[in-house]
């Protein structure tokens, strides 16, 4: 049995404001994923979760997921896909009954049962479990539990343990959850909304499936086992995800299932973006003569300057230049400032018998020796330093000493000292 593993769809996913629905991005992808369907005929194409981007999703995301599906359903490949944490379960499986019967089955939340579709191939029926998101209190009020599961592990292992699966039979769980191995997090993309190991479960709780269809990381990897895997991701959703491109190349995933107990069998169909993304670092003159010699047509790019000043108009400046050049700008910013000689600081900190002020100064002359203090500087130091040991004094905190060190600045700035 030929599955295809789709995972994080996303659509109506905005990137720094620039929406890759309205852009074509996700049509272009969609077009691809209908094509590379209609070469493999899967017996069925299982979606992990995060259809959408948002729980209500702009009109264009919904007409490009009515063209996807309807693109499949001409296939005659059924469909089975659970919501994730970005999809309103009860909208994203809105009319789930006649979509059942035209070979497109949607979970959008948990219940006592779980949805199943039973498939036959040349080795017999499998049976697909579809398990939306969920958090252990839905696990609770599903089962009619006193109390209320102590993580989501233990909630996962009561509710599968309430359905009636045949060990003797293919089993194969559709689910969108942060999975852990052995307790290790999966490698994240970048683009995912993650706290912590919020709703985290361990995959030993998954044993017994042969083939566990994962969604929610945006990297494409396993769990402990090669037959708990994420998808990933379709698109690039973050700059950050680019550095691992030739390491985690996009691409629709294809799961072979052969007998009962034999090892699944992966293939990836590789995906083309309409548009790259890349990086840029560096200097802003060194960024222009980068821009003007590499071709970045069709690119989305991430501006990363480390110069120590910024002159005025160097973003529209860029953003000019890279439009000519048939790229966008998504995104320009500024590296955080490093010291240029650490061992200062190791002096600085040697240091003894030395006012507050004294230090600030020192500190102020290692970010920036370019930029001498003048006697103002020192005034509004020393005024500073003063304010902020009467504070500490009174215990009355920091905040009337800075509102008063602002009147202070003010003060001396109409006076032109």
């Amino acid at each position: 049995m030929k599955l295809m593993h789709l995972a994080d769809l996303h659509f109506g996913k905005l990137l720094h404001g620039l929406s890759l629905t309205q852009e074509g991005d996700q049509r272009y992808w969609m077009e691809q994923a209908l094509s590379i369907a209609g070469e493999e005929r899967p017996d069925a194409v299982l979606i992990a979760g995060d259809v959408y981007d948002r729980s209500v999703p702009p009109r264009e995301a919904v007409q490009l997921l009515d063209e996807f599906l309807s693109g499949l359903c001409a296939l005659k490949i059924p469909v089975l896909a659970v919501a994730g944490n970005h999809d309103s379960g009860d909208r994203l499986s809105f009319l789930s009954g006649p979509l059942a019967r035209q070979g497109v089955h949607i979970a959008g939340r948990i219940g006592r049962e779980l949805q199943k579709v039973t498939l036959r191939d040349a080795w017999g029926e499998t049976d697909i479990w579809l398990l939306p998101y969920f958090f252990k209190a839905e696990v609770q009020a599903a089962l009619g539990l006193d109390e209320e599961p102590a993580d989501e592990t233990e909630a996962c292992r009561l509710l599968l343990s309430a359905q009636a699966i045949d060990g003797t039979r293919r089993n194969v769980l559709v689910m969108h959850q942060l999975v852990l191995a052995n307790g290790a997090m999966p490698v994240p993309g970048g683009s995912e909304t993650l706290v912590g190991g919020l709703g985290a479960i361990d995959a030993s709780c998954l044993d017994g499936f042969d083939y566990v269809a994962l969604g929610h990381i945006h990297r494409a990897q396993s769990m402990g086992s090669p037959s708990v895997r994420y998808a990933g991701a379709p698109l690039y959703y973050h700059f950050g995800e680019v550095p691992a491109a030739e390491k985690a190349p996009r691409g629709i995933l294809f799961v072979e299932l052969l007998e009962k107990g034999s090892e699944p069998r992966f293939h990836l169909s590789p995906t083309r973006p309409l548009h790259r993304m890349r990086n840029l670092t560096g200097a802003l003159a060194e960024v222009e003569e980068a821009v003007r010699r590499d071709r970045c047509e069709g690119e989305y790019l991430h501006v990363h300057l480390t110069d120590d000043t910024i002159p005025p108009g160097a973003a529209e400046r860029l953003r000019t230049l890279i439009e000519a050049g048939g790229g966008r700008l998504l995104l320009l910013d500024r590296a955080e400032r490093r010291f240029a000689d650490p061992e200062a600081l190791d002096q600085l900190a040697r240091r003894e018998e030395r006012s507050e002020a004294d230090y600030f100064r020192d500190f102020y002359r290692t970010i920036y020796p370019d930029r001498p203090l003048d006697g103002k500087d020192d005034r509004l130091i020393d005024r500073a330093m003063t304010l902020a040991r009467q504070a500490e004094e009174r215990e009355s905190g920091l905040d009337e000493a800075a509102q008063a060190l602002i009147r202070y600045a003010l003060r001396q700035e109409e006076k032109n000292v």
